[in-house]
């Protein structure tokens, strides 16, 4: 049994590592198990997932193509 899990924290929150002294990146890490690590997966900050997946999701939502909400309206006498 390992004793590190992967935590990608959950969209539109900062989760602090406080081990690491930074943010835990959008794209998620591996982190070493710990009651702080088990309270944030408890509470719902992070959801524990894989780096493999946790990277595709980044890419897909990087290549997305970005939607307007503008309308475009016809020209007169066009």
């Amino acid at each position: 049994m390992s004793n590190t899990i992967f935590v990608i924290p959950n969209t539109g929150l900062k989760v602090i590592d406080p081990f690491a002294g930074d943010y835990l990146p959008a794209e998620g890490r591996e982190v070493a198990k710990s009651t702080y690590w088990r309270r944030r997966l408890q509470d719902g900050d992070v959801t524990e997932g894989n780096a493999r997946k946790a990277v595709k999701q980044v890419e897909t939502l990087v290549k997305a193509p970005v939607q307007t909400s503008v309308k475009s309206t016809p020209k007169k006498g066009a």
